[in-house]
């Protein structure tokens, strides 16, 4: 069976041709519609070398070394901003550096005590951003602090339509600094917003990486709670593991609400499901199983069962059969043992 060009269509959102009868659809990436649209300002743009491989902070130092003008701004400013002008988002990227180094926190113990005057100073920041940002975009916004943690500060931004959450970061604990912090979650955030599963993690706009001696890394995210999460919270089932191309290590409460991961800090990235056709299929195959409905597996196999992609996502899945044991309810493990006998 030759493999359809539009169910695997490079821009992402993956869609069942209109003669092929659909068995699921899943769309990759969490970057949102105004993503694409928007205005990157920088001759030299690194933006799409992160999409597409995973970098560590010491990794992507190496290749902003080798590219000594080329920007650490990673992401586009939205049109909705930009207006599509590259001025008005340079003028975006420099308001919101500035913002970023006035409100970062040096000193590690400063961070981890109530510090008045600091918390007085991040309120005056957050005012005099949200006035500059008034008059780029030529309208009332708001902006004000909405948590604080060890690697950063948060605020949340309404700009009369939308909520958008800012994160800017502490220098105190650069003991993390490869997972956590102004280095990885820049990085993590660009690559998870075209890899991971729509919905799984709050949709990425624009941020700064920072060098361990830079003290202006940022990040602009979607803002989530309970009305815009994703309903259903797969986090930590170990079904749902093996299907898992980017996974939060630190898997705590804190880190997700509902099923969408609001933290960027100590992702990991399994390498086995690199191939983006192939990892659809392990997940289309774990959601069949977990969903035990045996009437699947035959669509399943009609549509796919000749692709080599299907064939190494049934390899894959005997690896993890066979090393990963846990309990799988009577059903769950015959859809399973279906799938892993097909010759």
């Amino acid at each position: 069976m030759q493999v359809s060009q539009v169910l695997f269509n490079p821009n992402l959102n993956l869609k069942t041709p209109v003669n092929q009868a659909p068995v699921q659809k899943i769309s990759f990436g969490s970057a949102p519609d105004s993503f694409a649209r928007g205005v990157s300002s920088f001759a030299t743009d690194l933006t799409q070398l992160v999409r597409t491989k995973f970098h560590t902070p010491n990794q992507f130092i190496e290749v902003l070394n080798k590219h000594p003008k080329a920007s650490r701004f990673l992401g586009v400013v939205p049109e909705s901003w930009s207006g599509g002008s590259a001025d008005k988002a340079a003028q975006i990227q420099a308001v919101f550096t500035k913002f970023a180094k006035s409100t970062c926190v040096p000193d590690t113990k400063e961070m981890l005590v109530l510090d008045i005057p600091y918390d007085f100073k991040i309120k005056i920041a957050a005012k005099m951003l949200e006035l500059k940002m008034n008059k780029i975009l030529g309208k009332k916004t708001h902006i004000e602090p909405l948590d604080s943690g060890a690697y950063g500060k948060t605020f949340i931004l309404n700009d009369g339509k939308e909520n958008f959450v800012i994160k800017t970061f502490h220098t105190g604990m650069d003991g993390g600094y490869s997972i956590h912090g102004r280095g990885a979650e820049v990085l993590n955030a660009c690559f998870a917003s075209e890899n991971a599963t729509k919905g799984e993690f709050s949709d990425f706009y624009f941020g700064q990486f920072a060098r361990k001696d830079d003290k202006d890394g940022f990040l602009v995210t979607k803002y989530i709670d309970k009305t815009n999460a994703s309903a259903e919270n797969v986090i930590g089932r170990r079904l749902y593991d093996w299907a898992q191309y980017i996974k939060v290590a630190d898997d705590c409460f804190e880190n997700h609400i509902g099923g969408t991961i609001i933290d960027f800090g100590h992702l990991e990235v399994n390498e086995d499901l690199a191939d983006r056709k192939m990892r659809f299929i392990v997940k289309l195959i774990v959601e069949t199983i977990d969903a035990q409905k045996a009437d699947r597996i035959k669509p399943i196999i009609k549509q796919y069962g000749k692709t080599k992609e299907f064939t190494d996502a049934i390899k894959y899945l005997r690896k993890k059969a066979a090393t990963d044991k846990f309990y799988l309810a009577p059903l769950e493990r015959e859809i399973l043992n279906r799938f892993l006998n097909i010759k």
